[in-house]
């Protein structure tokens, strides 16, 4: 009866983050098109060409295993764990792929989920990308979910919601207390402060109010910003943008209003907000648009009107997963107004055209398959969107794509392999073991492929403590951590019995020797990066293709057991 009290409890929790569902869910007019015109969009050329982009969640590995990254969260929803390749490549993908698209020549609006956990290390991580692939002044983000609530779903779980989510930022393993450091949680407040703080616009710091600029080429013109003093700036605070794109023989520009669809009343929560309870919601899965930021919408769309301005909406959430007066309210925004184009999302990791009153085209995620990004233009007056998929074959001049370095079948630490963890299937505990494996793997075999220690041949003490690393990277890699915790028959529960405390105090410190080999290992990587501009692009190229061998084989992967399932 335990056993089933206790899958019943962890399947409820587990009803989270990123709509990766909505792939299986599409209604009759959604389709996957190449291309798709706007009818309303009489416009000239535009000057540049827009990138569009999404949902690439930079995730923090170096931390304690998380609730939500057990093996029924990951039943459940597909991204709940994701192939350790992606979380320690995804940067290189993100980067060669702006670059390949020229990014700095283009405006680029990003869709939102650029962080997956909501921690200030993912943020950093995203801004250094940013500053080397693009222009911040042809740069604006939409915000997404993933950017400042605890994996994308709530304000923080549990009877510590802040604790918890601190704990899950951190850098150590296990922690040495139960709240973790403040400061590295990601939240509304830091995003708006940070990102604003980025892109070149006049915004104090905390405040509330309406902010322009005076140069009338700027690609962000005006932002709104609502904050408050209470707990409810980091749910009910917003942030609303107005965006310019010239044309190019400078006649009226196209605009864009950016708009925040993670905003909400009551403070998000992940079982009670998935089952829609007193009012409650669910990031991952319901948006939301406060009256007071449906006010500034309405006020600008109508200004747009009145200048007779063709403009688009941009948010990150698609319109389907709206309440239904919200949904009607922004539907409404778009179609009766024969001056907005249409809209632009993304979220759902798939992407997908809605060809219904209003035309949506929703982006899907440059991480996770089908990997892709789109542009939007405008020629022979019609603006269009179209589709650019990011496939190892587009890679194919590089020799990391080849077969050869494809381990989707690998006898030994596949891209998947850490879904056959099935010890311990209500914890986190088990799977945290397997990814980290995966990852310590992943490692080893960029080293040996790659080549590295070519790169100490000249120098013998270097070479001597590469050589140790790998050996110790090795012997971790193999080690058992829960051994002394039973065999794989054992109930789960024994993780908690006070008689079992040794032996769970075994297996924390092996985990905690196996994090910290990680973090030579990306360490020894980041050096060597740095210091080596061939190593530097041959990392980004094989990083790239490791991260889309391992997307399309944890694709393939679900599709098998939902098939199995049937």
């Amino acid at each position: 009866m335990l056993k089933i009290v206790i899958i019943i409890f962890t399947w409820l929790l587990m009803l989270m983050g990123c709509s990766a569902k909505k792939a299986s869910e599409k209604h009759v007019w959604h389709t996957i098109k190449d291309e798709q015109s706007f009818p309303k969009s009489n416009i000239d050329t535009l000057k540049y060409p827009i990138l569009l982009v999404g949902d690439n969640q930079f995730n923090n590995i170096y931390t304690d295993p998380a609730i939500l990254r057990n093996f029924y969260a990951d039943k459940l929803t597909k991204v709940a764990i994701r192939p350790p390749q992606l979380d320690i490549f995804s940067k290189e993908l993100l980067d060669l792929t702006l670059q390949q698209h020229k990014s700095k020549e283009k405006l680029v609006i990003h869709l939102g989920d650029a962080l997956n956990i909501a921690c200030l290390n993912e943020w950093n991580r995203f801004e250094n990308s940013l500053h080397s692939s693009v222009d911040k002044n042809k740069f604006v983000m939409a915000p997404g979910n993933h950017d400042f609530y605890w994996y994308g779903v709530s304000a923080g779980q549990g009877s510590k919601p802040k604790e918890r989510w601190a704990t899950a930022c951190d850098n150590t393993y296990p922690i040495p207390n139960d709240e973790g450091n403040e400061s590295k949680r990601f939240t509304k407040g830091k995003f708006i402060n940070r990102y604003l703080a980025y892109i070149p616009i006049y915004y104090p710091p905390n405040t509330t109010g309406e902010y322009r600029t005076d140069n009338k080429d700027a690609f962000v013109q005006r932002i709104f910003v609502q904050r408050f003093a209470t707990e409810h700036d980091e749910y009910s605070s917003f942030l609303i943008q107005e965006i310019n794109i010239p044309s190019k023989h400078r006649q009226k520009s196209l605009k864009g209003i950016v708009i925040d669809t993670a905003n909400y009343e009551k403070r998000p929560l992940n079982v009670l907000g998935y089952l829609q309870i007193n009012g409650y919601r669910n990031p991952g899965n319901i948006a939301g648009i406060t009256k007071d930021q449906q006010l500034i919408i309405e006020k600008w769309s109508e200004e747009h009107r009145k200048k007779k301005e063709k403009f688009m909406i941009f948010g990150h959430h698609p319109l389907e997963e709206f309440e239904s007066e919200e949904k009607k309210w922004i539907t409404n925004i778009i179609d009766k107004n024969p001056y907005a184009i249409g809209y632009i999302s993304a979220h759902t990791h798939s992407g997908y055209i809605v060809n219904a009153k209003v035309i949506e085209v929703n982006v899907g995620s440059i991480t996770d398959y089908p990997n892709e990004v789109r542009n939007l233009h405008a020629n022979t007056s019609k603006l269009s969107s179209t589709l650019y998929p990011i496939r190892v074959n587009t890679l194919k001049e590089s020799k990391w794509c080849s077969e050869r370095y494809n381990y989707t079948h690998a006898p030994n630490d596949s891209y998947t392999s850490y879904k056959q963890a099935q010890r311990g299937l209500y914890t986190a505990h088990y799977t945290h073991e397997a990814t980290l494996n995966v990852g310590i793997t992943t490692y080893l075999r960029l080293f040996n492929d790659i080549n590295a220690n070519q790169y100490f041949a000249e120098d013998e003490t270097k070479t001597k403590q590469y050589n140790r690393l790998i050996a110790k990277a090795t012997q971790q890699r193999v080690r058992d951590c829960f051994a002394s915790i039973g065999s794989s028959e054992t109930p789960n529960i024994v993780l908690y019995n006070k008689d079992n405390n040794i032996n769970f105090a075994k297996s924390v410190r092996c985990r905690s020797d196996k994090l910290e080999i990680l973090k030579k290992l990306q360490e020894l990587n980041d050096n060597l990066k740095a210091s080596s501009p061939v190593y530097a692009k041959d990392l980004q190229l094989y990083g790239s293709c490791q991260s889309l061998h391992a997307s399309r084989a944890e694709w393939i992967g679900n599709l098998e057991r939902k098939f199995q399932s049937q």
